[in-house]
């Protein structure tokens, strides 16, 4: 992703289609480290996240934004700004992957305690609580 943001000067339009040549298991991590230069790019900026992880096959970028949300997190090991990120993603198949990587990293900041992912997830309810839950490997009832 990266490399090829290079080589067409930032345009995530022009690196998406890039992305789209790769066969799909490149084709997915390519769509990831999309997302990653989407947000450190823009300084976390969520308007333009968004913008820039919205092009090439929509059946991969959902990856593009789990990539980002996963670089909000990682820069400020705060759950909450990952939820408020998948929030403002658009209704419909990117936002649910995004709450999913938010409790991928959520499982990551609190390895060992079940009970602090599910309060951490229940900050992304009602709508993405159960993939938050998911992502974080903690059912309901837990």
């Amino acid at each position: 992703g990266g490399l090829i943001l290079n080589r067409v000067h930032g345009n995530f339009a022009k690196a998406a289609a890039e992305c789209d040549k790769a066969p799909p298991l490149g084709r997915s991590q390519c769509y990831v480290s999309l997302g990653t230069n989407a947000s450190g790019m823009t300084l976390q900026n969520t308007k333009k996240s968004i913008e820039d992880c919205s092009h090439g096959d929509p059946g991969y970028q959902p990856f593009c934004f789990s990539g980002a949300v996963k670089n909000y997190i990682d820069v400020t090991a705060r759950s909450e700004d990952g939820i408020a990120f998948c929030k403002a993603v658009p209704p419909g198949l990117n936002r649910g992957p995004c709450y999913a990587a938010v409790g991928e990293e959520v499982a990551v900041l609190h390895s060992s305690d079940a009970a602090a992912r599910t309060l951490a997830c229940t900050k992304a309810a009602p709508e993405g609580e159960a993939e938050c839950r998911r992502g974080a490997g903690v059912l309901p009832g837990q």
